[in-house]
């Protein structure tokens, strides 16, 4: 799959491989920010999902599925792809200049519930004093985010399965190679770290979801 979306020079590539080296979901994958890696540790804090609400009609940030930061482990690779999109994306900057997008959150409250709306806006454009900016990971050319939906989309298309049928069948693969510690156990690598800590909300306080310092 991959080296079909290098062929098409699909900007969905680097959201699958990050998914695929690190079992991430693919809506925590979208709302990585490089505040969020540590390509000195290797590590990955998982603070936030992105996900598309279909009755506002608007891409979104949250919390992850349980409402948890956890910290996971990536290798050599992945950390070679990562520098390699670090600095495409700089170049990318200088190529559109004024037409290059930076990409914002809003927050916005609605019968008692607080969710934060994505946007992408060129440089050229004036930014609303209630827009905050986000330095997202996954990103097309132009620099707007890459939204799940979209990489759901594609991963589904080349699959022939569901973001959610692709995700268990991805699991049950991975724990299939595992050393076994008896007939039906599976047992995790020595070197695997995963960190959760649990959070008093629903949802993340905004502090939490956009500004902690890395590796919290």
């Amino acid at each position: 799959m991959t080296d079909y979306l290098k062929k098409k020079d699909n900007p969905a590539l680097l959201p699958i491989q990050i998914a695929y080296y690190t079992g991430l979901r693919i809506g925590e994958v979208c709302a990585l920010t490089w505040q969020d890696i540590d390509l000195k540790e290797q590590t990955i804090t998982v603070r936030r999902s992105m996900r598309y609400n279909g009755a506002r009609h608007k891409t979104e940030v949250g919390t992850t599925k349980r409402s948890k930061i956890r910290t996971v482990d990536f290798c050599d690779t992945l950390a070679t792809i990562l520098k390699a999109a670090r600095t495409e994306q700089h170049k990318n900057r200088f190529k559109y200049g004024e037409l290059y997008s930076l990409n914002y959150y809003k927050q916005v409250q609605e019968k008692g519930r607080s969710y934060y709306e994505l946007y992408s806006l060129q440089r050229s454009e004036e930014v609303p004093v209630d827009y905050r900016e986000i330095d997202f990971v996954c990103l097309r050319p132009d620099g707007c985010f890459e939204s799940s939906s979209t990489v759901g989309f594609v991963k589904e298309s080349y699959t022939g399965l569901s973001p959610s049928t692709a995700v268990c069948s991805k699991t049950f693969y991975f724990l299939n190679l595992l050393p076994q510690r008896g007939p039906t156990t599976p047992t995790m690598p020595k070197h695997h770290r995963f960190g959760l800590f649990r959070v008093r909300s629903p949802l993340l306080a905004e502090s939490l979801l956009f500004s902690s310092p890395m590796g919290t």
